[in-house]
């Protein structure tokens, strides 16, 4: 009798999670504006109806994040020395079967030593100096959920050369 009530209560739990698998993200292309980095990604699901048919699991807040250094932890709950993040919009050029097509647009900050303090805004030359350090920087996709574990992406990698080339201040011929 006990062992039916703990199976039972096992599929009980089980029906009641509702993990997605992760999507794969792949890199297009980065490109400067006057205020920020839009980075073009594609993924092979459509991150803003992961949890639409749930009325249950509503996104709280999401948005792509990215090391500026070897620490490839992306958690929500690991704080980040230097990182760029951004909130994702969908852009409709054709991405093809089972692809979607995603743009953020990436700010690049610094976490205080003391966790008291407000992250700081990163200048284009700091940046660059911290991204010659690195072949390429992780990416992925979070998004917190009520009443539900965090979601996240598979990471992608981009090259650091990218996105120093739409940083660099270019000369005037």
């Amino acid at each position: 009798m006990i062992r039916l009530a703990l199976t039972l209560m096992t599929l009980l739990l089980a029906g009641c999670t509702d993990a997605r698998p992760q999507a794969n993200l792949q890199f297009l292309n980065i490109e400067k504006t006057r205020d920020y980095a839009e980075i073009k990604f594609n993924s092979d699901m459509n991150l803003d109806k992961i949890f639409k048919d749930n009325k249950n699991q509503r996104p709280v807040h999401s948005e792509l994040i990215c090391s500026l250094s070897a620490d490839a932890n992306l958690e929500f709950d690991h704080r980040l020395t230097n990182f760029a993040n951004g909130t994702l919009t969908e852009f409709s050029e054709t991405a093809g079967k089972n692809k979607y097509n995603f743009k953020a647009s990436l700010l690049f900050w610094r976490s205080p030593a003391d966790e008291s303090g407000s992250d700081t805004m990163l200048a284009d030359e700091e940046v660059i100096n911290l991204l010659r350090q690195t072949k390429e920087i992780p990416c992925l996709y979070r998004m917190t959920i009520y009443l539900s574990e965090p979601y996240y992406t598979k990471k992608m990698t981009v090259p650091s050369k990218n996105i120093i080339d739409v940083l660099e201040p270019k000369n005037s011929p």
